[in-house]
């Protein structure tokens, strides 16, 4: 009905074990050290004020999480690329092998893929009944594509030539999440679990693996909610250290 006017839209961050709410300028910490599933009838609670809002889902890297397929000869097509994903998912990120995928393809190299775990749609069923899903992604895509977007603002701002070789890394409550880049083509993508282990070293470890340092990339973490209980959540990077 157009005279009802648009729904509002809350922003929810599903994590392992933490799971944070955004709706209009403030954020809150709604659960933390406890499983999501446990977790989740806390979100319902704190839904409840805000009535029948729609929902933008932002998951953590344990739930949804990037991996690189290996330049293979002979491999053409979505659907012989999708098998291979299929094949190598667990092995690349320990997610279920029945785990939701998406491809995106490279001129030249393998293509990045994005794994959704299976059980997050199960254990969301019963917020759909009361919510309408505006989107579900994962959160670093969301920061990536800010930081991208602020990039390109400076660089045509100061008539900067693009890196040929640059990073990012996105910091979310479960893990590290590494993108590395040349000219145009991701040539790492992968996550780190945190697992109770500060993010640097897991960082550096990760960095070294591929050749490069911390200095060669952007960090962008997510924020200490849990001692700002009330700040700023702008919708184009919530959560985002430094976003306020």
């Amino acid at each position: 009905m157009l005279w009802a006017g648009k729904r509002a839209v809350a922003t929810v961050y599903l994590g392992q074990e933490e799971i944070r709410l955004a709706h209009r300028d403030t954020q809150q910490l709604v659960a933390s050290g406890l499983p999501m599933v446990q977790a989740l009838p806390l979100l319902q609670e704190a839904l409840q004020s805000l009535g029948r809002v729609g929902l933008r889902v932002l998951l953590s890297a344990g739930w949804c999480q990037p991996f690189l397929l290996p330049p293979i000869e002979g491999v053409k097509g979505e659907s012989e690329w999708r098998q291979v994903a299929e094949g190598l998912v667990e092995e690349l990120t320990g997610m279920p092998v029945n785990s939701r995928l998406w491809l995106d393809h490279q001129n030249g190299l393998g293509p990045l893929v994005v794994a959704l775990h299976p059980d997050i749609e199960e254990a969301l069923k019963p917020l759909w009944e009361k919510h309408r899903l505006a989107s579900l992604r994962p959160w670093w895509a969301e920061v990536l594509d800010g930081h991208v977007k602020a990039a390109n603002a400076a660089s045509t701002a100061v008539s900067a030539t693009p890196s040929q070789g640059h990073g990012v890394a996105v910091v979310d409550s479960d893990s590290v999440t590494l993108l590395l880049e040349e000219g145009e083509r991701y040539v790492a993508a992968q996550s780190y679990a945190l697992l109770g282990e500060p993010a640097q070293p897991v960082l550096a470890r990760a960095l070294v693996s591929h050749g490069r340092h911390l200095g060669e990339v952007s960090v962008l973490e997510m924020n200490d909610v849990s001692s700002r209980p009330t700040a700023s959540a702008p919708e184009w990077t919530p959560f985002l250290e430094g976003a306020a």
